[in-house]
């Protein structure tokens, strides 16, 4: 029978990463929580760390990584970490130790998303719930009515 190591869990890089946030006043580069994770797990990955995982863009990378985007979905979920974009770079903040700078930016709202349709007259793009297209005023076709099934 041989030996395995078993696979580094979320809930250990989680609280790694509250504790090296911590001591950096609340806020690293995404690269530098890599590269510390790495520097301090790293000699203890098993093959089940290692082991890359495909993404969908084609890229592989290693599932000790996706396990580290587990923690900090934990966090953000408890309101306790979040990522921001900051001149073209991923930081993590710890929301309870970082400057109002950082908790700002975190809490910034991201635009809602919703549906679309291109204006046939000016080809601009409308909310779909528009009767009438911003931009040229064109009146779209009334949305038919929702079907029931019985």
């Amino acid at each position: 029978m041989t030996n395995r190591k078993p696979e580094i869990a979320p809930a250990e890089y989680y609280h790694f990463i509250i504790d090296l946030l911590s001591c950096n006043d609340g806020v690293l580069p995404m690269t530098k929580v890599f590269d510390a994770i790495e520097s301090f797990y790293g000699r203890h990955f098993s093959a089940a760390d290692k082991r890359l995982m495909k993404l969908r863009r084609g890229s592989r990378r290693p599932k000790w990584k996706n396990n580290v985007d587990w923690a900090k979905a934990i966090g953000a979920k408890q309101g306790v970490l979040a990522t921001v974009t900051h001149q073209k770079q991923k930081w993590l903040v710890l929301l309870e130790e970082a400057d109002d700078f950082w908790v700002k930016k975190a809490q910034k709202k991201k635009k809602k998303r919703s549906f679309k349709k291109k204006c046939p007259k000016c080809n601009v793009w409308c909310r779909l719930g528009d009767e009438v297209c911003e931009t040229c005023d064109h009146e779209f076709p009334p949305t038919p009515e929702k079907r029931r099934i019985d």
